[in-house]
């Protein structure tokens, strides 16, 4: 049986999932040495990664609902390459035509006698919710209403993607071929990076085999956890990330005004990223006058690590329920006390971590709380971060990321 790996994401670049993605092939080229791991995707090479099947750059938009182009290069690259392994990891801009050409090879190896394992890893709601948030964007709140929703229709009639009716409606049409393949039994594996995650597949799913993979930190986020110098600590708190409506950002803003007026006016907000809602915080503090508010833009990764080091505090207010709660651990490794909504990953990850706050979901009083009481017990705190460290060290270093992917990989195979 072939060990061979075929890797298939929609773009190389970017953080988040394609930095999941990053580690998943470069970890797993180093430390297998038996097999061969192929990468398709989207865009040029990137630094020393091979990429073996280049998909094109689609700029039309109907192209995410369906691609016939990539769904011939896909097909015919899996008949030449015959790979016995398919992980599959963000697919929205190849569109779901490639589950096509997957379930076809699959099929045809089937025929010869072949059993092909093929994996997903879920970045994102995509099993559950037909625009992969499982947010209602028009309401402003957490949706989970297709759990229920044999067909994942209603995002026609509500339009309830980030980008109003039409956008909705690409996303369902997208969303029925993707359950289609999904009902099918298409993938053998779902990976997801949360407990909270993989228990909502299994609600929709019940005979879907679904287990969870932390996602993998850099080591040089980890190694540096040992590194900081709690003499630059500022009384400063940091938000880190897109600057994206579902992170409902104005929360925090106004936490924020509520902070200062609690004997906390030395205290700063930095902002450190980009995204759409930039203007809108923006015109918020002008508006209302907030001082020592900082947007620093995005930033390279040693300066946001040098912007890190001075805070004490991070906040994700995020409306989202999350797939996983990244900025947890991201903020452990820094020194820095994680405040986060109470629901979904987020609470997961710091109940698992043991470090950080959870605040009540919308509510600006509870979040000004928890932020000054995380400020004045910063020292006392300090105690809490050698222990979260290591359990961050033990589940999410690269190299265990890795393995744990090979031990799933034999477990069918061989």
């Amino acid at each position: 049986m072939s060990k061979n790996v075929l890797h298939i994401a929609d773009k190389w670049e970017g953080g988040g999932a394609e930095s999941v993605f990053r580690s998943t092939v470069t970890q797993l080229r180093k430390m297998d040495k038996d097999g061969v791991h192929w990468l398709a995707c989207q865009k040029e090479r990137r630094g020393d990664a091979s990429i073996d099947l280049i998909f094109p750059s689609n700029t039309a938009s109907w192209s995410a609902i369906h691609s016939f182009c990539n769904e011939r290069l896909l097909y015919r690259f899996l008949q030449q390459k015959r790979p016995g392994i398919i992980h599959v990891q963000n697919f929205g801009e190849l569109s779901p035509s490639i589950l096509q050409a997957i379930f076809r090879y699959k099929q045809d190896e089937r025929r010869t006698g072949r059993s092909i394992l093929v994996i997903h890893t879920s970045h994102s709601f995509l099993w559950v919710c037909s625009h992969l948030a499982a947010l209602d964007y028009r309401r402003g709140k957490p949706c989970l209403d297709c759990l229920e929703d044999k067909y994942r229709t209603r995002i026609f009639c509500r339009g309830c993607s980030r980008k109003g009716y039409v956008h909705s409606i690409g996303k369902g049409l997208a969303a029925i071929q993707v359950d289609h393949y999904l009902k099918k039994g298409l993938f053998d594996y779902c990976l997801t990076p949360s407990d909270f995650a993989s228990n909502l597949i299994r609600k929709r799913f019940p005979l879907q085999r679904v287990i969870t993979v932390r996602n993998p930190l850099s080591e040089v986020l980890l190694d540096t956890a040992d590194c900081i110098d709690l003499q630059e600590k500022e009384n400063r708190i940091v938000y880190f990330g897109r600057l994206s409506k579902e992170k409902n950002l104005p929360l925090l803003l106004d936490a924020f005004c509520l902070l200062q007026q609690d004997d906390h006016s030395d205290t700063v907000l930095e902002f450190i990223g980009e995204g759409t809602e930039k203007e809108l915080l923006q015109n918020m503090v002008d508006k209302k006058n907030i001082p020592n508010t900082v947007f620093s833009g995005f930033v390279p990764q040693e300066e946001l690590k040098k912007r890190l080091q001075r805070a004490k505090v991070s906040v994700v207010p995020s409306v989202s329920y999350e797939t996983a709660g990244l900025v947890v651990p991201e903020s452990i490794c820094q020194h820095i006390i994680p405040i986060v909504t109470r629901h979904g990953a987020l609470q997961e990850s710091v109940e698992l971590f043991g470090c950080g706050f959870c605040f009540e979901p919308g509510s600006k009083e509870d979040l000004a709380r928890k932020m000054g009481d995380a400020i004045r017990n910063y020292v006392r705190n300090q105690t809490l971060f050698e222990s979260s460290k290591k359990k961050v060290r033990e589940v999410m270093h690269e190299k265990t990321y890795a393995t744990r992917l090979m031990d799933i990989y034999k477990e069918e195979l061989f």
